[in-house]
């Protein structure tokens, strides 16, 4: 293959079921970093501002609400690193939105073979951000796991997806109650410290990192 596209690894098969019935349109999935075992997703819009807590055999494992969030208005991904947990309110099917949020807290202690618990989050930090050009719709939301970057990717009909970046949410509070995103050089959908992942419906596409982990300037 061209490793310019990454190199296809093996066509995608069914491993599991979720169990859950609260979750009913699952849209972001994100592999725990602290508890092994685990996955964490959320259902898309209109829904409570809840994230689940699964298991790699789709057993239910919790739902754990964030407290001071009304409506999950349009949730599209969630990420996570060593410590935390980020879900990304950054749909906008209309793109009408003057801005999104990226909503992060620490991840809960969950065991994989724990029964359902239900739990609420008290402490959730919460990221504003504006896009430097016009409202688009992202349906990706990424967090480096050595910097703490967000890495934001737009979902576009001719193929041609915008990267955005944003520094890490630690490394400073917003400015004028939002930041605005920088456009970034690089494609990517799902960071891990060895690389990350190209994903399309049908198939993922695995990218080695680069040398060096800075984040792109322009």
């Amino acid at each position: 293959p061209d490793p310019a596209n990454g190199a296809v690894l093996f066509e995608g098969v069914q491993t599991a079921t979720l169990e859950d019935d609260d979750i009913w349109e699952a849209s972001g999935l994100a592999a725990s970093r602290r508890n092994p075992g685990v996955w964490w997703t959320h259902n898309d819009s209109g829904s409570l501002p809840t994230v689940f807590a699964i298991g790699a055999d789709g057993r239910a494992l919790g739902a754990f609400t964030l407290a001071g969030i009304l409506l999950a208005w349009d949730w599209e991904n969630i990420a996570a690193d060593d410590m935390s947990i980020y879900v990304g309110d950054v749909g906008d099917n209309g793109a009408n939105r003057e801005h999104v949020q990226v909503f992060w807290f620490r991840e809960p202690d969950v065991n994989a073979g724990q029964p359902r618990a239900t739990s609420t989050i008290d402490e959730v930090e919460v990221r504003t951000l504006a896009q430097p050009d016009h409202p688009q719709n992202c349906e990706t939301l990424m967090v480096d796991p050595v910097t703490h970057d967000l890495s934001l990717v737009t979902k576009a009909k001719d193929g041609h997806s915008g990267v955005y970046w944003a520094a890490a949410p630690f490394a400073a509070p917003a400015q004028n109650d939002q930041d605005v995103l920088t456009t970034a050089r690089m494609f990517e959908l799902d960071r891990s410290r060895d690389g990350f992942a190209r994903c399309q419906f049908v198939r993922v596409h695995e990218h080695s990192a680069p040398t060096s982990q800075a984040p792109p300037t322009l």
